[in-house]
């Protein structure tokens, strides 16, 4: 019989209540046992039955299970209660001013009589909840007062020391039950390392075994003889065998011989506890006979005395990825043998890649120079501060950019190339990282070159004559049709020229045409291709001519003739009718057909500039 603390009494006689003899006390604790023994690891059933026994044993009329809170020890809080106790669930106790808080302190089983003259008692919370007289005792686990349980009654001197020992039963029937549930909840968390607890815990092993069943990948129990012991229903996919087929099979059945040496190499360190599991990519051997790549990753099951049980196997099928990557080797092996430069760059400028084709144009041969040189190494002009840092923003904007600029080798020297640049961002607004396509213009250069030394030039004007354009237009119309790009036609001729020549002489006349021979240098760029093909007729051809393209060389020739025509202090202006004409994707011709579309087109133009 525990020792029970009581207040010292008033001198009062006890109010009479009923009470259950021993016999019956007795009765009724074996009656408890057997309840909460079929209540099993249901924790609120247990602390429902203990408190309605509670109340039976001692004559209560309200029975509490006060714990102490986890965030709080300072603070009890009602975990369960019954009687007239129950509306209070959930109702906080300070430990330093209650008779329950002095119980979790001292352990010991605490009697008051009368809560009305006891001083130990929190007396406006005993009012609150009805309680006069109260028996305490504390509620043990793992060794230590994790809370009480209590019955009270409103009239005094209700509770005697036989009361105190049923409820000392009673809360050590709690302990074992909180006990019981902390194991459940170990057995159930280490269900792997500890498989004898699956058989007990059911609920636990039903989740196991569903989500063993319908798990994404392959999953299966594996015997130390490499029978397949339990399988689910991904693994029969991946190998297309049933589970009652892999059943009268060993893993090494069904393994590539192949690679069955290296995984059973593993398997035996496994089993002697050198690792304490693998991963391993091998080739499983499926139903109808071919190769299934996998990623298995494998372990070993062991019991209390560190002898392995069996194996448990997780398998990826990584046909996807094997494919993947063998695709990838191919777009690599096609971008290296590309005769095109491609090179991929970083965010901070980094040269991360470069192809055969790169490598050989810059110098470095066959060494990959990837992240060792810069942007800026290669093409300054890119780079902040550069000639065409105004690119880089376009293609920032639109996604690609597209044109003519050079190309600094590893020896110094400079190379033409036409350049395509694309922008890839993972997300928006995240660092823009690029590739570059690069093609080599020397070749094109050294033509062009060679062209001009061919007296393909007008002597006047240094532009390209008609045999010189032609020869540049035609090649560069097959240029855009094969790579598909738009080419946009301008031709025109010089305002007035016969009053020039007439009023002022021949040589004024040839001066005006070199005057606008070297505007129109101004105002197109080094790709354009740009002639004068007839007495002061003036054509120009402009690759990769987008929808404002015309629009911008018509401004800017106003812009660069005004300018000239307010400087020059000429008794005449120089003016220029132009008319345009587009090859586009969708609608290609020959370079005759846009001769003659932009001839009408400037004939148009002169006809509304003569009625207006």
């Amino acid at each position: 019989m525990p020792a029970v603390l009581t207040a010292p009494a008033a001198p009062s006689s006890p109010t009479a209540r009923p009470a259950a003899s021993p016999p019956d006390r007795l009765a009724l604790v074996v009656e408890a046992q057997h309840a909460i023994a079929a209540a099993g690891l249901d924790l609120d059933a247990v602390l429902a039955l203990v408190l309605e026994r509670a109340a039976r044993l001692t004559g209560a009329d309200a029975a509490v299970i006060e714990m102490v809170d986890a965030a709080d020890p300072d603070t009890l809080v009602y975990r369960a209660a019954s009687g007239r106790a129950a509306p209070f669930v959930g109702m906080r106790l300070a430990v330093g001013t209650s008779l329950s808080g002095r119980c979790v302190r001292t352990g010991a089983t605490l009697r008051c009589d009368d809560a009305e003259d006891d001083p130990r008692v929190d007396r406006d919370a005993c009012r609150r909840v009805g309680a006069r007289s109260m028996l305490v005792v504390p509620l043990r686990h793992g060794g230590a007062v994790v809370g009480v349980v209590k019955v009270t009654s409103p009239d005094p001197h209700v509770f005697d020391d036989g009361d105190a020992g049923a409820l000392a039963l009673l809360a050590g029937m709690i302990a074992a039950a909180l006990h019981n549930a902390d194991a459940f909840r170990a057995a159930q968390a280490l269900a792997e390392e500890r498989a004898a607890a699956l058989a007990v815990l059911h609920a636990s092993e039903e989740r196991f075994r569903s989500a063993f069943a319908h798990a994404g990948i392959g999953m299966a129990l594996v015997g130390l003889d490499g029978r397949w012991l339990r399988v689910n229903h991904a693994l029969c996919r991946i190998t297309g065998y049933t589970a009652e087929e892999l059943a009268a099979r060993t893993f090494q059945d069904i393994t590539h011989p192949d690679d069955l040496e290296a995984d059973l190499s593993l398997v035996t360190r496994l089993v002697a506890g050198e690792i304490a599991s693998y991963e391993l990519e091998k080739r499983y051997l499926h139903r109808d006979g071919h190769a299934v790549p996998i990623l298995l990753t494998g372990s070993v099951v062991r019991d209390a005395a560190g002898h392995p049980l069996h194996f448990i196997a997780q398998i990826q099928d990584v046909s996807a990825r094997k494919a993947a990557e063998a695709e990838q080797a191919r777009l690599s092996a096609i971008v290296e043998s590309m005769p095109d430069m491609v090179a991929i760059c970083e965010p901070d400028g980094r040269i991360t890649y470069l192809n055969a084709s790169g490598r050989r144009l810059l110098g470095f041969g066959d060494v990959q120079p990837a992240g060792l040189i810069t942007v800026a190494d290669v093409q300054p002009q890119f780079a902040p501060g550069g000639a065409l840092v105004d690119a880089v923003a376009t293609m920032r904007r639109d996604g690609t950019w597209r044109g003519e600029t050079t190309l600094r080798r590893a020896d110094g020297r400079l190379l033409p190339v036409e350049q395509i640049l694309l922008a890839h961002a993972p997300e928006p607004g995240a660092p823009t990282s690029i590739s570059a396509i690069l093609r080599d213009l020397s070749e094109r250069k050294h033509t062009e070159a060679t062209l001009r030394s061919l007296a393909l030039t007008d002597e006047l004007t240094g532009l390209y004559n008609r045999r010189g354009f032609v020869a540049l237009a035609q090649e560069e119309l097959r240029r855009a049709e094969a790579d598909g790009w738009p080419v946009l036609l301008f031709y025109g001729d010089l305002d007035a020229f016969k009053g020039i020549n007439d009023v002022h002489g021949h040589a004024e006349g040839d001066r005006a045409l070199q005057d606008v021979a070297g505007l129109l240098r101004a105002v197109f760029r080094e790709s354009d291709i740009v002639g004068r093909i007839g007495g002061d007729e003036f054509t120009a051809l402009v690759p990769h001519g987008r929808a404002d393209t015309e629009a911008m060389v018509r401004a800017r020739i106003a812009h660069r003739f005004a300018e000239f025509n307010a400087a020059s202090g000429r008794p005449y202006q120089l003016s220029l009718s132009l008319g345009s004409a587009a090859c586009t994707p969708d609608a290609r011709r020959d370079l005759d057909a846009l001769f003659a579309e932009a001839d009408a087109a400037l004939l148009a133009r002169k006809r509304v500039r003569r009625a207006s």
